[in-house]
């Protein structure tokens, strides 16, 4: 059977569930867990919010604890992934596991890119 959800998003990370969750999966691997909230448009106004579970894991890495540190409601993220279903506390769970992530780096507009700022001189 073929899954015909999409497999990229852009949307703000979300308040909802408590926020980001740093978490040990069961293969031992740190995974970050957290809601993103995606507008949803229908002819140029907005209809309404959807809301994704996404994970975010890099097997031998620490980037989901380095995200976990960064990641706050009202990030915006643009991601691509594939889907995968857990079997969480209440049953089975579709989360999007995270293979791409940009974000807008959290530097003051007008700030020279790789030249340090005039008072570090």
């Amino acid at each position: 059977m073929s899954d015909h959800r999409s497999r990229q998003f852009v949307g703000e990370v979300s308040a909802r569930d408590g926020g980001p969750d740093l978490v040990r999966a069961v293969d031992g691997e740190c995974e970050l867990r957290f809601t993103l909230t995606v507008p949803r448009w229908r002819n140029g106004r907005l209809d309404g919010r959807d809301y994704h579970r996404i994970v975010l894991r890099s097997p031998g890495t620490n980037a989901a604890i380095s995200y976990a540190a960064v990641l706050r409601p009202g990030r915006r993220l643009h991601l691509h992934g594939t889907w995968r279903t857990r079997v969480g506390l209440d049953g089975p769970v579709d989360e999007l596991v995270v293979t791409r992530l940009w974000t807008p780096l959290p530097i003051p507009a007008g700030s020279p890119v790789g030249q340090p700022r005039q008072e570090a001189l």
